[in-house]
């Protein structure tokens, strides 16, 4: 087959490339030649050919962030809503020294509905000194901010 002449040469020079990654691959094979399905025959390639695969870029990774373990339960506590499900919206709390998670199933997340949720958790497990989130709105609305500033 023509390509696998053509990748033949290529895989001696591949290990001196940065690979472009598959699409960009699969862009330039078909800026050149096409045939009926070039696409699958050029990822077969590309996947089986040892030079790519040796010089292929791993994703970078996120730098790893690590957190002071609390020393006792409810001192920090992570929250987010989990977006819509069945028509609620799920709001998960979990607590990071035991793993514990609380579920409140809410109709709308709107600041005060979340207030009274927190307000609810407060009195169960008393008051947190750290609350993470990913900061969606209803986390830096003023309604929220006053009632964290009363606790």
């Amino acid at each position: 087959m023509f390509a696998e002449r053509n990748y033949s040469q290529l895989d001696n020079e591949a290990a001196s490339l940065v690979y472009p990654g598959v699409v960009r691959m699969k862009a330039i094979a078909c800026s050149h030649v096409w045939w009926p399905q070039i696409d699958r025959d050029n990822e077969d390639i590309v996947n089986s050919c040892p030079s790519c695969l040796r010089v292929k870029q791993s994703p970078s990774s996120a730098p790893l962030h690590l957190w002071i373990w609390p020393s006792k339960p409810w001192l920090r506590i992570h929250a987010d809503c989990l977006g819509l499900f069945l028509n609620k919206m799920p709001f998960v709390i979990v607590d990071v020294h035991s793993k514990w998670s609380e579920v409140y199933e809410m109709s709308s997340t709107t600041a005060q509905k979340t207030v009274d949720v927190f307000r609810h958790v407060f009195v169960t497990f008393g008051l947190p000194q750290q609350l993470e989130s990913d900061g969606p709105q209803l986390f830096v609305a003023a309604e929220f901010s006053q009632f964290l500033k009363q606790n």
